[in-house]
């Protein structure tokens, strides 16, 4: 005699198995093209920041203390440490660190930076940046400058544009000689 209960057993265990293979693959998709994603995103990430470090560097040619700043957040901190002669501080805000470099390329008339090497890690919303670089140029007076320097500097997206929002040189040497007569 049948009670109408439904469904053999074993149909019903079928069910339950393709129903949590199915949702366990939906989940395991999702893991892997958000990875995918967050790759992509990192790759772009350290892409542009490596441009926008690059380009700051190259900003020191310029000897223009308005487009230097350019590349600092608004609320920006700027360090510089070790043997800076003189010129250790300090200095928070871009329109700070816009007056710092007016400052700067009032003493020093040719500034370019060499031999920079350096690497990006995208973090978080942001990029670090980490690496060593030469400092060279000339003072008004002539004498021309030499500095090594770490960097370490952290990025972060303002107004659609990757600017720094903190920066730490640390001065291995800075030296300054003499004018040849």
């Amino acid at each position: 005699m049948s009670t109408g209960t439904g469904a053999p057993p074993e149909r019903g265990r079928w069910k339950r198995v393709v129903l949590v293979m199915v949702v366990t693959l939906v989940v395991l998709a999702g893991v892997f093209f958000g990875t995918l994603q967050g790759n992509a995103n990192s790759a772009t990430v350290t892409s542009q920041v490596r441009e926008a470090y690059s380009s700051h560097l190259s900003h020191y040619s310029d000897v223009n203390a308005s487009i230097l700043a350019a590349d600092y957040a608004p609320n920006a901190t700027m360090v510089w440490t070790g043997d800076a002669r003189n010129l250790e501080g300090s200095y928070a805000t871009s329109a700070i660190i816009k007056e710092f470099f007016s400052g700067y390329f009032g003493v020093f008339s040719s500034v370019s930076v060499k031999n920079a090497t350096y690497s990006v890690q995208a973090a978080g919303k942001g990029a670090e940046v980490n690496g060593s670089l030469q400092l060279l140029g000339s003072t008004t007076t002539g004498q021309s400058m030499t500095a090594s320097i770490s960097a370490q500097e952290t990025y972060s997206r303002v107004n659609g544009e990757w600017v720094i929002s903190s920066e730490t040189w640390y001065f291995n040497t800075f030296f300054i000689e003499a004018e040849l007569d």
